[in-house]
């Protein structure tokens, strides 16, 4: 059966590029991906979804955001959220997230308020089977 967990990941502009390319060659593909016009950093989000730090595609997202940590925190700066079906919430952070990132929005995305208008959607492709 499993454990499914809704992980959201918030980050900025260099972080989402080299991300994206990770997802895409492991076959996780988010649910939604929006950009937040106000502060320049992109809302990406896997909902029901085993996040499992074992699963081969979790440990080539997850070091790939981990070696972002040594790198320019204004581009690379990431914000990882997953909350389990406990409601206990896991984090994942660069050192300095809590200075190039609005904390707030993780918050927003993880439905507190704030105008849509805020959001731009960036289309997700899906895999295609093979």
């Amino acid at each position: 059966m499993g454990y499914y967990s809704d992980v959201n990941l918030i980050c900025k502009n260099k972080a989402y590029e080299e991300i994206k390319k990770v997802w895409e060659e492991n076959n996780l593909i988010p649910n939604t991906v929006k950009f937040h016009k106000d502060t320049n950093t992109y809302v990406v989000n896997w909902s029901w979804i085993k996040w499992y730090s074992c699963f081969p595609e979790i440990i080539a997202i997850e070091s790939t955001l981990m070696s972002f940590d040594e790198k320019e925190p204004e581009e690379y700066s990431y914000k990882l959220l997953c909350i389990g079906e406990d409601d206990q919430p896991s984090e994942m952070e660069s050192p300095e997230a809590y200075d190039y990132l609005c904390d707030y929005c993780i918050s927003v995305y993880v439905n507190l308020a704030e105008p849509e208008d805020s959001y731009e959607e960036i289309p997700v492709e899906k895999k295609k089977a093979s």
